[in-house]
Parts: structure tokens; C-alpha cells; sequence
């Protein structure tokens, strides 16, 4: 038991958890479409980190949908996380399967905003928009 008391302690990252899924819970309350607006924003983090931090995309949800299953608060039923997390995969692939014309689109219509200079937020706001409005059904 001794190698047991090296291992990190998981347990102070619960309370941080529960209140970030209340929190999404007050965001994006029941209605319809849900799993949609999740998985957008499931596609937003991937995206995101994946700009920032250049973690792998589908780690990234991998991650955050397992910690949605493991919280204990979570506002969501189980298969609505699993519809959002598999509207989100479709998006990020689309995203970075098309990655080259949707900045083509953003750079024409922003020319004195290249694209390296424009916040990361923005930025895959645009893109999972623009991937849902010229490639989405």
C-alpha cells in the first residue's frame, strides 16, 4: 500500500467537475435540440485545445465524455451525453476535413484579420458555424 499514497489524488477535481456540469446544466437547460447545442460545445473545447494547447481532438472528447458519464451531478441523462459527444466527433471531423475552404471563407471575408491573429475563440466559433452551414445538413 505504500505506492498507493505516490499516486495523485483524483478526489479534489470532483467538486470542480460537479460545478462546471451544474453550470453547463444552467447553460444549456432541457429543449430541443440539446444534444446538438452539447455537442457544439463539446466540438468548441476539442477545437480549442487543439489550437492552444495542440492536444489530439478526439482525446479531448474522449475525456470530457467520460467525465460527463463519471460525474455524479450531471444534469444530463447518459444517452443524451452520448448523442452530444457523437454530434461533436461528426463536427470536429468535418471542421478539419475542411478545415483549408472554411478559413478560405473566413480570410475572404476578414481580410484585416488574418487568421493567426484572431482569438482562438473565435476563430472555431466560425469554423463549426461555417462547417454546419456550407457542409451540415
Amino acid at each position: 500500500m505504500r505506492h498507493r499514497a505516490l499516486l495523485p489524488s483524483w478526489e479534489p477535481l470532483q467538486p470542480a467537475t460537479d460545478e462546471a456540469l451544474e453550470q453547463l446544466g444552467r447553460i444549456f437547460p432541457a429543449g430541443p435540440f440539446l444534444d446538438r447545442r452539447l455537442g457544439r460545445a463539446l466540438a468548441f473545447q476539442a477545437l480549442y485545445e487543439m489550437d492552444q494547447g495542440h492536444h489530439a481532438p478526439a482525446q479531448v472528447l474522449e475525456r470530457l465524455a467520460q467525465t460527463f458519464k463519471e460525474a455524479v451531478a450531471s444534469p444530463y441523462p447518459a444517452d443524451l451525453l452520448d448523442d452530444a459527444t457523437r454530434y461533436a466527433q461528426e463536427l470536429v471531423s468535418g471542421v478539419l476535413a475542411n478545415r483549408a475552404p472554411i478559413d478560405g471563407v473566413i480570410q475572404q471575408r476578414a481580410p484585416l484579420w488574418p487568421l493567426a491573429q484572431m482569438s482562438a475563440v473565435d476563430r472555431n466559433v466560425l469554423r463549426i458555424g461555417l462547417y454546419e452551414s456550407l457542409y451540415g445538413n
